[in-house]
């Protein structure tokens, strides 16, 4: 009996304490709603109240909410582009001929002057071959003027300067003669003259003063011979004396001969040889000017030859323009030869072939495109609201589709200034290396062109827009405690938010989370950020 007393007061008093905790329970909720009804005089129900209203038997789901209202954000208008080579050309013949050797394939990497194709080119090698040969016809012509021609230069300077010194020795001679003659014609005409008396008159002088002179000699001579006898002199005086005697009558003797010779006259066979002088110092007069007239006509033949000179100046002119006639023969063959092999212009991948082993492609057909794809440019068509943003030589990010999770850093390296008329945009390329050549030509590229200004915009965060299975947005708008699913038009994203166009207004409320989230879903709500103390109209 005392044990089930026992049970019944434990019971009594369990019973008793669940209506004490109801009790400061229900006492608590009455103060949130006195508290919530002072905050929120609007008449919109608190999350306790809306509670109350849920529907019977649901398990609301505890979602974080948020406010809608504008927000100040820079848009990031993503753009998207083709990605190109940095440069690419399409190689082509030049000529008519017949493909011999291509070695290059589609993808394969060239350097710059790697061959790409061979074309048929024995002609082109054979008009080379001639026109060398032509080349070296004219340079060894043209050589063997010049030695001629210097030559010639040497052997008239050396008979100009010969036939000047043979003229003016033959002058000499001629003066000479000249000077011969009259010394002769001097002569004969003192021959054939009679003597003059002063010649006369000086010969007898002469023959006295050498009479004197003997007959002094021969008395000096006498006294010698007394003194010697005498002893008063030695013999050397005698001696003396004696050839001083004889010398005086020698020049006696000779005195007299002159002075007959002058009474006289000059004899006959004087006259003939002066005659004779004469006529042979006219014959060397007559000799040496047929010398000089010789003389002056090699002169005159050595200075003609100049003549020659300017005439072998002439051929050597014409020969040289043959010679630069030749070279531009071969200049021109060795062109014709170079165009039928084909090279890299520069390094870079083969993007394409157009002609094969076989072919023979017209001037102009091309052959093989070539792009490099070690740096690539990559084209985009800016809004004019993006323009004023962009200035060469800026960097910006770019993405690629087919290579997620990778960005590639770029530059800016074109900026149009005219807007396309229909889509009024501006075109704008942007070079980015790609060194290991991940970027392909083809790909599609996308950049993200921040506002340059920032402006206050309905937006939400993009956590709270879900996505329909047609590609439509909607978000979850909380309305009394239930999830009402709304379509939404999205505008520009900016950041971790994103503009709303239409189908929500200022101070509505959205779930943060609604991928767990149906139609018509009970929640439990929690207040999210800052946002959503601001008053709600």
């Amino acid at each position: 009996m005392r044990s089930r007393g026992c049970r019944s007061i434990d019971l009594r008093r369990t019973v008793m304490a669940v209506i004490i905790l109801a009790a400061l329970v229900f006492t608590l909720v009455r103060v949130q709603v006195v508290q919530s009804a002072k905050h929120n005089p609007g008449g919109i129900p608190s999350a306790e109240a809306a509670a109350d209203k849920a529907p019977v038997g649901a398990t609301p789901l505890l979602v974080d909410v948020f406010t809608v209202q504008e927000h100040e954000i820079r848009l990031d208008n993503t753009i998207s582009g083709s990605v190109e080579p940095y440069r690419t050309a399409t190689i082509a013949a030049e000529v008519a001929e017949r493909i011999i050797r291509r070695p290059v394939q589609r993808g394969d990497h060239v350097n710059s002057g790697d061959l790409l194709a061979t074309l048929y080119g024995e002609t082109a090698a054979s008009a080379l071959s001639q026109a060398n040969h032509m080349r070296e016809q004219a340079i060894a012509a043209r050589l063997q003027a010049e030695t001629d021609y210097q030559r010639a230069l040497v052997e008239t300077d050396a008979g100009r300067q010969q036939a000047k010194a043979q003229v003016e020795q033959a002058l000499a001679d001629l003066d000479s003669a000249r000077a011969r003659e009259s010394q002769a014609t001097a002569g004969e005409r003192k021959a054939f003259a009679y003597t003059r008396r002063q010649e006369q008159r000086q010969a007898d002088e002469a023959l006295n003063q050498a009479c004197v002179d003997e007959k002094l000699a021969g008395i000096e001579r006498g006294r010698q011979e007394t003194l010697y006898r005498q002893g008063a002199t030695a013999r050397d005086a005698l001696d003396r004396a004696q050839a001083t005697y004889d010398s005086a009558v020698a020049r006696r003797k000779s005195t007299e001969q002159a002075s007959s010779l002058a009474k006289e006259g000059a004899r006959q066979e004087d006259r003939d040889t002066a005659t004779a002088q004469v006529a042979a110092a006219a014959g060397q007069v007559s000799a040496a000017q047929h010398q000089v007239e010789q003389a002056r006509a090699a002169l005159r033949t050595a200075e003609t030859r100049d003549t020659r000179l300017a005439a072998l100046r002439r051929q050597i002119d014409g020969l040289r323009a043959q010679e630069r006639e030749s070279a531009d023969g071969v200049r021109q063959a060795q062109i014709a030869l170079e165009k039928r092999t084909i090279r890299a212009p520069f390094a870079g991948r083969v993007l394409a072939t157009m002609a094969d082993i076989g072919d023979m492609p017209g001037p102009g057909a091309p052959i093989v495109r070539l792009g490099e794809v070690v740096r690539v440019k990559v084209t985009f068509a800016v809004p004019e609201a993006s323009r004023p943003a962009l200035m060469k030589n800026c960097r910006l990010t770019i993405t690629a589709d087919a290579i997620p999770g990778r960005s590639f850093s770029g530059q800016i390296t074109s900026v149009g200034y005219q807007a396309d008329p229909a889509s009024r945009t501006y075109p704008i390329e942007i070079t980015v290396e790609n060194s290991g050549e991940t970027l392909l030509p083809g790909m599609v590229a996308r950049v993200s062109i921040p506002d340059p200004v920032g402006s206050n915009r309905l937006s939400i965060p993009v956590a709270a827009v879900a996505g329909e299975a047609g590609g439509k947005a909607c978000v979850y708008v909380i309305e009394q405690s239930i999830a009402h699913k709304r379509e939404v038009t999205l505008g520009a994203p900016g950041g971790d938010f994103v503009e709303i166009l239409t189908d929500l207004r200022a101070g509505e409320r959205i779930a943060m989370a609604p991928q767990r989230l149906s139609e018509g879903a009970a929640v439990k709500l929690r207040t999210a950020g800052p946002s959503s103390s601001q008053k709600v109209d």
